[in-house]
């Protein structure tokens, strides 16, 4: 079963491309360059959810500030093969954060799980975000604590940010890692900074080259990361979807366990349906 919420353009085309759905009404709505709810978006609101609920925070911290450049819109429609592929996981902290979304028929983005979750724990949240899309970017203006930033481009937002937990989730990071990965690991010394990869490395040749290159340059940094992967598709996975946690010392290890079991949960359920078939008479 071919779950087929692979992006079918490559890096560099997104302006001129955008996810469509059989339905035109539900199209306005979208505006994406992938399908709302596939597996990455699962793995990085999954991980998102538990790095906020566990979070530790000094004593006597009532509020909270979260970045978040590459914002989206608040919310998307709960698309047809997306409530599919839910009902198809069954359990799992992405999922069970959505409920109050998945009843009203939409999808909740990690941005909307992250605000929810903190104000769960008691926490004031100030979110800061940011889209190259102003449609999208306007409707956080619905949103109370939201703050739309007045930038060129979500890498601004990451010079000289000040904030507790940062989500960065470019379309394409490791087209631009290497511009980007020192203003990660700058923020990483005093915030949380959970960052979403597409991997392109299964293809082979320069995409496997590329990210060879960008795991290397991560580890002769010295920073500790934490890093977890799913495939992109169940039958044809032709590529990974990532999630890298850089934090401040000490922050990673009580968070570890938890990230570990969910991630190994949805990558078990992913390899193993379809692995033994038969078929025929």
């Amino acid at each position: 079963m071919a779950d087929g919420n692979e992006p079918t353009v490559e890096a560099g085309a997104e302006k001129d491309w955008s996810w469509r759905v059989g339905n035109p009404a539900r199209n306005t709505d979208l505006g994406l360059l992938y399908e709302p709810g596939n597996f990455g978006d699962i793995l990085k609101g999954t991980w998102a959810r538990i790095i906020s609920s566990g979070l530790q925070l000094e004593e006597g911290h009532e509020s909270i500030v979260y970045l978040d450049p590459w914002c989206g819109a608040p919310d998307y429609p709960l698309l047809e093969n997306t409530a599919r592929r839910l009902e198809w996981i069954g359990r799992c902290p992405f999922i069970d954060s959505q409920r109050g979304w998945l009843e009203q028929g939409k999808v909740a983005s990690t941005g909307t799980l992250v605000r929810e979750t903190f104000i769960e724990r008691g926490l004031a949240v100030e979110l800061r975000v940011f889209d190259s899309d102003p449609q999208r970017l306007a409707r956080w203006s619905e949103v109370p604590g939201a703050e739309a930033l007045r930038l060129s481009s979500g890498e601004e937002a990451l010079r000289g940010a000040d904030a507790d937990l940062v989500l960065v989730d470019p379309y394409d990071f490791l087209a631009t890692w290497k511009e980007t990965l020192p203003a990660l690991l700058s923020l990483a010394q005093a915030s949380t900074v959970l960052v979403y990869i597409y991997n392109r490395a299964p293809r082979g040749g320069e995409p496997v080259r590329n990210y060879d290159r960008f795991r290397r340059e991560l580890d002769e940094t010295g920073s500790g990361y934490v890093i977890g992967r799913v495939a992109s598709d169940i039958v044809l996975p032709r590529a990974f979807h990532e999630m890298l946690l850089l934090a401040p010392e000490g922050v990673t290890a009580p968070l570890e366990e938890e990230l570990g079991r969910a991630t190994r949960q949805l990558a078990c359920k992913m390899s193993t349906t379809g692995c033994f078939e038969s078929g025929g008479s």
